[in-house]
């Protein structure tokens, strides 16, 4: 899902983003609005089987079209911050409580609907999406206002460095988390051992920004500069 979505973004973001006359990222949004609406109707075929076989692909577990909402989210968080962050600050301002609270409300909610035994159709269909929320509220309120309550642990110095590392940490645990056979040929390597693996995985992800995600992030500002 993420491979697909590393593919298509980047190219549907310009495409959008030259079309647009104002550069308020409006047409952008619209056409993040389609996989919220369609990803969880996608869920609820996939829940019920409301799908023909030769079909399956489109409603297998991993499917892109069942999870994409989620990378939509995420995206119109971001355009919402970097289009509209004026605005995103006043309202975030007027309702700090009813966002935090609501925002983990949301991400609880899935747990909820399932004590309360909800129709299961409508949690496959709807519990992705409260919790995508969820974080996105969090998320861009611990951005915009990283001093308050909890958010100031965030910017503990060794919490921002993990934060820092966190995308070469996803990357590269899987190798050592208990899969030294099926990546190494070796069976039960020491590396990939608890707690050893979390070692080695913190050494292959401070590797990996510092030698390569690092250096192309600096390549990248050069080519905005020009």
């Amino acid at each position: 899902m993420e491979e697909q979505f590393y593919l298509l973004w980047p190219g549907l973001l310009i495409l959008f983003l030259h079309r647009q006359k104002n550069g308020d990222g409006t047409i952008l949004l619209k056409f993040l609005a389609v996989p919220l609406v369609v990803a969880p109707i996608a869920r609820m075929i996939e829940c019920k089987h409301w799908y023909p076989e030769p079909l399956h692909c489109l409603f297998a577990p991993g499917s892109f079209f069942l999870h994409f909402d989620a990378l939509a989210y995420g995206c119109m968080a971001a355009v919402l911050f970097t289009r509209w962050r004026t605005d995103l600050e006043l309202f975030f301002e007027k309702h700090p409580r009813a966002i935090a609270w609501g925002g983990v409300g949301l991400i609880l909610a899935p747990a909820a609907l399932s004590l309360v035994h909800f129709p299961g159709r409508f949690q496959a269909a709807g519990s992705g999406s409260l919790l995508s929320i969820g974080f996105g509220l969090l998320l861009l309120q611990s951005i915009l206002y990283p001093g308050r309550g909890f958010y100031r642990l965030l910017n503990w110095k060794w919490v921002s460095h993990v934060g820092v590392l966190s995308y070469s940490i996803y990357i590269w645990q899987q190798m050592f988390f208990g899969t030294g056979e099926a990546i190494f040929g070796v069976k039960d390597a020491w590396w990939t051992n608890f707690p050893v693996w979390i070692l080695t995985a913190l050494l292959a992800a401070h590797a990996s920004y510092y030698l390569l995600e690092k250096p192309l992030l600096g390549l990248r500002a050069r080519f905005r500069e020009v």
